[in-house]
């Protein structure tokens, strides 16, 4: 129905209400004190200081969700939620307590989780919401380009990588891995696997493909002495990841 009209409602709302229940739930249970310390010892191996509270102010010592899967566990969707949220809160007001409302909880999970795919995919998705209701509609025909990201993200690294800026949002621990916990390295590390075509790049590698590809090896020694396993490290991009355990065909 919503390809049929043209409209979104229908496929959004449920997505963005369930993202601002998970958000909720969590923000309460972090209010209560709960703390998910066997997920935190798995993937933090030391506490570290958040750093995106810390260009705000705010001292505070990073943490994973109660009911996150990862360090970060909603990371990039709760920032898009953000977005979500300031664009209902402006287009219907029987919705705007409830986009109030996710805004703040995704806003301070995004932050205690020191996501800083969270914050991007928040100031991007704000920057869109801030766009002309005729333009905004046009936004949708470039999420292909996602695809593009981590090449494009990996070109804007490379151009700030002497500056201030990268150094700003770099974690204690990250002196030894590489601009933003070796995302560069590990991106390019697959590009360059997938650039060698393999019949089997079509359909996959199945599941934790990083691992049965082998492709963690090529970026294990950047790991052998830090906070990670590599049997943990995925692509740290969901495309990539996609090829590796589905194939071309699978992420198409």
């Amino acid at each position: 129905r919503a390809i049929g009209t043209g409209d979104d409602a229908p496929v959004l709302r449920p997505l963005v209400i369930s993202l601002a229940l998970y958000a909720g739930v969590n923000l309460v249970l972090l209010t209560l004190g709960v703390r998910n310390e066997v997920l935190r010892q798995q993937v933090i191996a030391a506490p570290e200081t958040a750093v995106m509270l810390r260009l705000l102010g705010i001292e505070l010592t990073r943490m994973v969700l109660p009911l996150g899967s990862s360090t970060g566990g909603i990371q990039v969707a709760a920032g898009l939620a953000i977005a979500a949220a300031l664009l209902w809160s402006r287009s219907a007001a029987r919705w705007r307590l409830l986009a109030i409302g996710l805004a703040f909880a995704c806003a301070v999970c995004v932050l205690v989780t020191d996501s800083r795919g969270g914050v991007l995919a928040a100031v991007i998705g704000a920057s869109v919401v801030l766009l002309p209701p005729g333009l905004r509609r046009h936004v949708r025909w470039l999420s292909p380009a996602v695809v593009l990201l981590p090449a494009l993200l990996l070109l804007g690294i490379g151009a700030l990588s002497n500056g201030s800026l990268l150094q700003e949002v770099s974690r204690a621990g990250e002196s030894n891995v590489g601009a933003l916990s070796g995302r560069p390295l590990i991106w390019g590390t697959i590009v360059l696997f997938l650039a060698a075509f393999q019949p089997t790049h079509l359909i996959g590698y199945g599941a934790v493909g990083q691992l049965a590809s082998g492709v963690n090896a090529r970026y294990a020694f950047l790991f052998s002495t830090s906070y990670a396993s590599t049997d943990a490290i995925g692509a740290h991009n969901t495309v990539l990841q996609l090829v590796l355990e589905l194939g071309y065909l699978g992420a198409f």
